[in-house]
């Protein structure tokens, strides 16, 4: 066993670093689960939600151009023009912003 200047064994740390040495190291597991946990969270925030609002869209788009034939037949059918109020959450317009490429 090597000795120091001190007599002490210089391979065995003291006490007080060991300890503080495993503390900081679980900290850090957990400081990398926790990120890896944010991480995930982010990446289904952003693409996760985002399947969900295509699939709505795709929906609300059929029912769309459904009521517009509906509306173009019965229009042209009868030659009578009849505004029916549209009822919560049914489609009643499309908005197109080509400067930005917006079609929903």
């Amino acid at each position: 066993m090597p000795f120091g200047p001190t007599g002490r064994d210089v391979t065995e740390r003291p006490w007080n670093s060991r300890g503080r040495s495993t503390v900081l190291g679980r900290i850090g597991r957990w400081m990398l689960m926790a990120s890896g946990l944010l991480v995930a969270f982010v990446a289904y925030q952003q693409w996760g939600t985002a399947f969900g609002h295509w699939q709505g869209q795709r929906d609300l788009r059929a029912r769309f151009d459904q009521g517009l034939a509906h509306a173009h037949a019965f229009r042209h059918g009868t030659g009578l023009t009849v505004v029916v109020e549209p009822s919560t959450g049914d489609p009643v317009s499309e908005l197109v912003i080509p400067r930005i490429g917006l079609d929903r």
